[in-house]
């Protein structure tokens, strides 16, 4: 049985059985991968952290705010407004290989509304996407997490829905 070293209160190591078959030599590669498992302090960090960048997205102006799971679609150049309709609700982690998890979210609804240039009146658009979050976890044990954006067409939002 193999334990990988304490790294932080965020995450812990998976415990590892291993059978090493007797080499002469140098190791060509690592015999086993660490795998961790996010403590109950680490998901919520990465909650903590996945909820703070949502409330910086709904804050931006900018159409295609970076680090967001949406953004309205490219042509939208004009500074504008988010409103989040529905937000995502996570469900995970998975993964935990090489300190990489994944966790899934339903779609999220959003409007973006772009302001009038001149006196044109101001432009919503609607964008619905898949929520998806992903979280690192360094060598040090620190977490990082943020959202990937992942649109979705109007047929498969309601695709979606009736699945859901």
């Amino acid at each position: 049985m193999l334990d990988a070293q304490e790294l932080s209160s965020a995450v812990i190591a998976r415990t590892a059985r291993v059978t090493l078959p007797p080499v002469l030599g140098e190791w060509p590669s690592a015999p086993v991968a660490v795998a961790l498992d996010l403590t109950e302090a680490g998901e919520e960090e990465a909650r903590s952290q996945l909820h703070t960048a949502l409330e910086k997205c709904e804050n931006s102006v900018v159409p295609q705010p970076e680090g967001c799971p949406f953004a309205a679609p490219e042509d939208v150049t004009a500074e504008g407004t988010w409103s989040i309709e529905s937000p995502p609700l996570l469900t995970g982690p998975s993964g935990g290989k090489d300190g990489f998890f994944e966790y899934a979210a339903t779609f999220v609804t959003a409007e973006f509304t772009a302001a009038g240039t001149g006196t044109g009146s101001s432009t919503v658009h609607r964008v619905e996407a898949i929520g998806m979050a992903y979280v690192v976890v360094d060598r040090d044990g620190r977490v990082h997490a943020q959202w990937a954006l992942h649109h979705i067409s109007g047929a498969e939002a309601s695709a979606a829905q009736e699945d859901y």
